[in-house]
Formats: C-alpha cells, sequence, structure tokens
C-alpha cells in the first residue's frame, strides 16, 4: 500500500466505511506499488552495502568508534523517512494547508504567528504536542497549549512536535517553518538551516497575492538553489471566479517564479477541507477534486520520493566512499609514518655505532682516563726509587793465606736500603699522590653514555608529541620502554665496571703502596742475605722499572690496559651492546610486517571503493 492509498484509507477510516468502497474505486488514488517495491530494493541495496562496509572495517580492525558513528548514521538515514518543509509568508495559510493535506483538522490556525519556531509533523499512536526546550528537556502536552504559550515561555523553546496517527506520516514528516524574517535574523537562519536538511520544499502563497517584489526577493535568495525538490502552491484558488483566472494566475507565476521551482500549482485548502464535511460521496469526492490537492501528493510521490532516493544513495555512497579513502588515507599515513619511525630508529642505533661521534668521544675518554692512570704509576715508581738511599754494609769474608790458614776479615759493600715507614707516609690519603690518585675518575665516559640516553629519551618524547596514532604510538612507546630498559642495564654494567677500576686506584691505593714498598724491601734484603753467603751473587738494586713493574701488579695495571686502551675496551663492550639490543627490539617490532599488512588492507579496501563505484 503506498502513501496515497494509505492516506485513502485513514480519511476513510476518520470518516465512515462507505467512504472508503468510494476512495478505493477513484481514480485519482491510483496504487503504485511497484514503486514502493522499487524503493525497498533501493533501501535493501543500500544497506547491504553499509553492512558489507561494516564488515569490511570490522575484519582489518578499522572499525573504530567514529567510523561506526559515521556508518550508523548513514544506516539511520536509509530508514528516515521523507521530510518536507512547508514554508509562507505571514498569513499564507500553513496550518489550512498542512490540516488539508493530512486530512485532519488538528492544527491551530495561525501556528507560526504564535510560535516561531519549527514545528515538525510526525507519526503518533495519539494525537499530542512534545515542546522540546533549550536546556534539552522535553514535556508532552495537547495541541491547545500551542495556543496558549506566552512569549515568556515560548524563549524557553526550541522547537515543537506534533504526532498524530495517520498513515500518510509514517512515510513522511512535515516541518512547519517560522519561514524569513526581515525582523527577525534567527528565524531565517533556522529555516535555511532546515532547507539543507529536507527532501522538498513547499513554498506556499496566496493566488491572488502572487509575484510581490518582497517575495521575489526571498525566493531568489532562499529557495532558488533548492529548484529541483521546491514546489510552490498556490494557495486559495476558490476566491478567483473561474478556471480562466486560476490558469491565468498560473502563468503568471511561471513567468515571476521562472527557474526558482520544479512545479507550480494551484489549490484550495478550503476545498480540501470541505471535501471531508461532505456527507454526499459525490460532492466529496467533486469537491476534493476541485481542491487540486490530489496534485501534491503527485507531486510528493513522482518527484520527491524518486528526487530523494537518487540523492539519498548518491549521498549514502559518496559518504562510504569518504569513509573508505579516509581509511586507506589512514593506512598510508600510518605506512608513512612507520617508514619514518623505521628511520627514527637506525638514527637511534646510529648514535651508538663504533663510527659515530659518540664511540670517538668514548674512545678518547678511555684513552684519557689509560694515560692518566699510566701517568700517575709512572709518577709513583719516580716518587719510589727517588726515596730509596744507599747505605755500606760489611760483609764478613774468610780468605786462607800462602800457608793454608784461614784468615776473616770485612768488606764494605752499599746497599741500596728501603726506608718503608718514610715512603709510605708520604704516600699517605693527604699526601698529593693520593689526590691525584682521587681525580682520575669514569665520570666524563659516564656522563656521554647518559647523555646519549637523555637525547634518546628527549627524541622519543618529541616523536610521542606528534599525531602519529595510535598504533605507532603504542609501538613508540613499547619501543621506549624497552630502550630504557637496555640503557638502564648498559649503563649499571658499565659503571661496575668503571667502579672495579676506580676501587684499584682509590680504595686499593695504600694496600698498592704497602705492597710495592714490601715488595722491594724483600728483595733488597734477600739479595743482602745471599751476597752475604756468596759473593757471586749480586746484591738487589731496584730500578724504576723494577718499580713500575710492581705498581703495575699492586693497582692490577692489566685491568686498564684491557678495559681502556684495547679494541675491546669498556666503551666499545658498551656501544656493542647497545647497537645489538636497539637492533633487537627494532626487528621485534616487525615493521616490515606492519607495512605490508596496511598495504593489503588499502588494497581491499580500494576493490570494495570499485564496488560502490559501480553500483
Amino acid at each position: 500500500m503506498d502513501i496515497l492509498e494509505k492516506f485513502i484509507a485513514e480519511l476513510s477510516v476518520l470518516k465512515n466505511t462507505q467512504n472508503l468502497d468510494f476512495a478505493l474505486n477513484t481514480q485519482e488514488f491510483q496504487n503504485p506499488s511497484a514503486h514502493d517495491t522499487h524503493f525497498d530494493a533501493h533501501a535493501q541495496e543500500l544497506q547491504t552495502l553499509i553492512l558489507q562496509t561494516q564488515n569490511l572495517l570490522a575484519s582489518l580492525e578499522l572499525l573504530d568508534t567514529k567510523n561506526a558513528q559515521i556508518l550508523a548514521r548513514l544506516q539511520a538515514k536509509v530508514d528516515s523517512k521523507l521530510k518536507i518543509a512547508v514554508i509562507g509568508q505571514f498569513s499564507s495559510g500553513k496550518s489550512t494547508f498542512l490540516n488539508a493535506l493530512l486530512g485532519e483538522e488538528f492544527l491551530p490556525s495561525g501556528i507560526i504567528p504564535l510560535t516561531s519556531k519549527v514545528c515538525e509533523i510526525g507519526y503518533g499512536k495519539h494525537l499530542c504536542l512534545e515542546i522540546l526546550y533549550k536546556d534539552g528537556s522535553n514535556a508532552f502536552e495537547s495541541l491547545e497549549v500551542l495556543e496558549q504559550i506566552s512569549p515568556q515561555e515560548n524563549e524557553k523553546i526550541a522547537s515543537y512536535k506534533v504526532f498524530a496517527p495517520l498513515e500518510i506520516l509514517k512515510e513522511m514528516s512535515f516541518f512547519d517553518t517560522p519561514g524569513f524574517n526581515s525582523q527577525n535574523q534567527n528565524d531565517t537562519d533556522t529555516t535555511n538551516a532546515l532547507l539543507e536538511e529536507v527532501d522538498g520544499v513547499i513554498w506556499l502563497s496566496l493566488i491572488d497575492n502572487v509575484g510581490k517584489l518582497s517575495e521575489k526577493e526571498i525566493l531568489n535568495t532562499h529557495i532558488k538553489k533548492y529548484n529541483t525538490k521546491a514546489l510552490c502552491v498556490l494557495n486559495q484558488k476558490d476566491r478567483l471566479k473561474n478556471e480562466s483566472e486560476v490558469q491565468v494566475s498560473l502563468e503568471y507565476a511561471k513567468s515571476a517564479f521562472s527557474g526558482i521551482f520544479s512545479e507550480i500549482i494551484a489549490i484550495s485548502a478550503k476545498d480540501a477541507l470541505e471535501s471531508k464535511r461532505a456527507q454526499d460521496c459525490k460532492k466529496q469526492a467533486q469537491k476534493f477534486a476541485d481542491s487540486n490537492m490530489q496534485s501534491i501528493l503527485d507531486f510528493i510521490n513522482n518527484a520527491l520520493i524518486p528526487l530523494r532516493e537518487n540523492a539519498r544513495k548518491e549521498s549514502i555512497l559518496n559518504a562510504l566512499k569518504i569513509l573508505l579513502l579516509d581509511s586507506v588515507t589512514s593506512l598510508r599515513g600510518k605506512n608513512s609514518a612507520l617508514c619514518n619511525y623505521e628511520t627514527f630508529l637506525d638514527s637511534q642505533i646510529a648514535l651508538f655505532a663504533s663510527q659515530n661521534p659518540l664511540a670517538k668521544k668514548a674512545q678518547e675518554e678511555c684513552l684519557r682516563v689509560y694515560n692518566l692512570a699510566d701517568s700517575l704509576l709512572d709518577s709513583l715508581s719516580r716518587a719510589i726509587f727517588a726515596g730509596i738511599r744507599k747505605e755500606k754494609i760489611e760483609f764478613l769474608r774468610d780468605k786462607k793465606n800462602s800457608f793454608g790458614i784461614k784468615k776473616s776479615f770485612f768488606i764494605a759493600k752499599e746497599v741500596s736500603i728501603l726506608p718503608k715507614d718514610t715512603i709510605l707516609r708520604s704516600f699517605d690519603s693527604q699526601s698529593e699522590f693520593f689526590r691525584e690518585a682521587k681525580k682520575i675518575t669514569f665520570k666524563e665516559l659516564e656522563k656521554l653514555f647518559i647523555n646519549a640516553f637523555l637525547e634518546c629519551e628527549r627524541a622519543h618524547n618529541e616523536r610521542l608529541q606528534e599525531n602519529l596514532g595510535q598504533d605507532l604510538m603504542d609501538f613508540m612507546k613499547n619501543f621506549s620502554a624497552q630502550t630504557s630498559h637496555i640503557f638502564l642495564h648498559a649503563q649499571t654494567k658499565l659503571s661496575t665496571k668503571t667502579s672495579a677500576l676506580e676501587t684499584l686506584l682509590h680504595t686499593n691505593f695504600s694496600n698498592a703502596i704497602s705492597f710495592v714498598c714490601a715488595e722491594l724491601d724483600s728483595l733488597i734484603w734477600r739479595g743482602v742475605r745471599t751476597f752475604s753467603k756468596n759473593e757471586k751473587f749480586p746484591l738487589f738494586e731496584p730500578s724504576l722499572e723494577n718499580i713500575r713493574e710492581l705498581l703495575n701488579r699492586a693497582f692490577c695495571f692489566e685491568e686498564f690496559l684491557q678495559k681502556l686502551f684495547l679494541q675491546n675496551n669498556i666503551a666499545s663492550e658498551s656501544l656493542s651492546y647497545l647497537t645489538h639490543e636497539i637492533e633487537a627490539v627494532k626487528q621485534a617490532q616487525n615493521l616490515a610486517e606492519k607495512k605490508c599488512k596496511n598495504r593489503l588492507k588499502a588494497r581491499k579496501i580500494l576493490a570494495h571503493i570499485k564496488i560502490l563505484q559501480n553500483t
């Protein structure tokens, strides 16, 4: 059953059962059921395309809240009823016209002058009024309230909605508008905003007052751009003497309103309402035919509904294509961001590469510390050597004379003596040597690495401030967390090694000097003892090389050589560890795989867009 048939059925129910038989046999109300089937097929096709798009985005993990909301709005658009705005100048009889069009006198006369608000007329099981307030609240009242609302109360109201149990309103809604009011720009703005949304526009004008200059200006300014969906209705044709005068007025209106409307129709809302009151079926039919209201219904059926279907289909398809293209753009943006991120990771890894300035500075710092330690041990060697003094010691010797008689005598030899107590006091914690040893630290080397870590962290934080998309942000946060752990581990390892070397110089300083002095003293007196027994064994004469060798042993200087001077020193070890571990984190991100997946997703979306284009 199409909207016209439903409309007649409703009229019949409101009147009597005899009228129902008359309406079903009236030629004016043909049954265009094929049109409804066509309409349903279009709606079904659009619903299928929306569902396919939703399923595609869901399968590609791209159905976020925003996309879901867009698809829900498009689905609601498919299911939405036809919307028709009724506009006219002051006293053009809009309320009467709507009562006649809907076949029921339920709207108060002059509703717009009373309210100056948009009033939607839609389907409801019971006749009532819903008042929608500007604060978001609402209230349901009887229609009589429209004539009782004070100007002060009306200021608090955003719009009205009238519900009526008429079948025609199941298919479409009508909007009674404030119109274009030069004294109230809000009325004009509200009406213009509504015109953008509706599927049809009916401009109501009085037939004997049509074509005034002020009316032309309004139509050219506000209505002309909607000419394909706009109908001009010349009301009160019953006031003219005959059909000839009606045609003259129509021709004049067509000339005056050229290019503004899709069609111009003369009607009598009064005759249409009187046809309801007539008791005689033939008189009722004649009155309704004279009103020419059927032409308006035909325009809705034959012009607005197909136009709405085409516009809705085009609008929904375009919206789906835009949504999908945005997804493709987003995927390409993600891939571009992934490429940039990959380059960024490479730059982070490069910070610790062997040819990087950081590596060079770290090597130089290791060498500097090594040289300081080497120089300190040289100074200690010279100081200890300078503290050795010479003393003459007599050694008892036996010698036989020519007669074979053994004779004892003493010989004096200069012996190197190490005054341990004196030397040890010169190397205590208050000595210049100890202060020089304390100055040899690895703070600068550790600072180089700490600054490098902070630079990485700063670079990450800067990137995180950019609009990179949630996926990439998650990747970067994950990378940042893992590299922070790697940096901390590397820093701990480096600090452990440098602390061990500093301990050898600082904490071990007194023990090392004591060891060297004890060893030297032992070697000297061992030489004395062996020489006293047999002069063939020479006395021990300490040299700088001897002392330095003992200092090397005491301070474990071999560790300094390996950890600071050789190629695989602590700086190289730390840099190698960092590059290896960060590279491993980068590989674990599977960036190449993610980019490949995004490209495949984009191809699937583009294939679906082609389907939409061919629909």
